[in-house]
């Protein structure tokens, strides 16, 4: 199904679909020069491997050689947005030596299984993108908290600490 969809889609499907099944896909486009720095941020955010500390991105260009003429893209935003290009045969071999990186049916999210406390913590303290992610599981999960990532800080506070209570350990006695 992913190899029908655009490759862009794909890949957010993938990530948000949270199943390290797909990082075959995710690393098959690695290589993709317009998507491949998307590619590598989602195979970062599913494992929870940071590609540049880990030695898995490739060096980046030096900015004077850019064609400053360049139409701004996809792919230019990808860079401009701090996303390594991942060195496709590394992120290969560290996925293939990583036994803990195979798809078990679990959602996964920066490398951990998704569970409401997990999806919790992430909406606490994650990126903007990843609390997406982390509030839609938990709008999934549970029927009568809703989390809106655009409501003010104060609507979010109150939902947040609503579902602390419900999944405190003293709620659940």
């Amino acid at each position: 199904m992913l190899a029908q969809l655009p490759p862009r889609i794909a890949l957010t499907f993938a990530l948000w679909h949270g199943d390290l099944a797909h990082l075959p896909f995710v690393i098959g486009q690695l290589a993709d020069e317009d998507v491949g720095r998307y590619a590598g941020w989602v195979w970062q955010t599913l494992t929870g491997i940071d590609l540049t500390a880990s030695g898995l991105a490739l060096p980046e260009p030096d900015p004077a050689s850019l064609d400053p003429d360049q139409l701004i893209t996809e792919t230019r935003l990808d860079a401009d947005s701090g996303h390594p290009q991942a060195d496709q045969a590394a992120v290969k071999a560290a996925t293939a030596a990583s036994p803990h990186l195979v798809g078990r049916g679990k959602r996964v999210l920066l490398g951990r299984e998704i569970d409401a406390k997990t999806a919790l913590d992430l909406l606490e303290n994650a990126p903007q993108a990843i609390r997406a992610m982390a509030a839609q599981m938990l709008n999934h999960a549970q029927s009568t908290v809703r989390i809106n990532v655009r409501a003010s800080t104060t609507e979010q506070r109150i939902a947040m600490n609503t579902l602390h209570d419900m999944f405190s350990p003293r709620a659940a006695a």
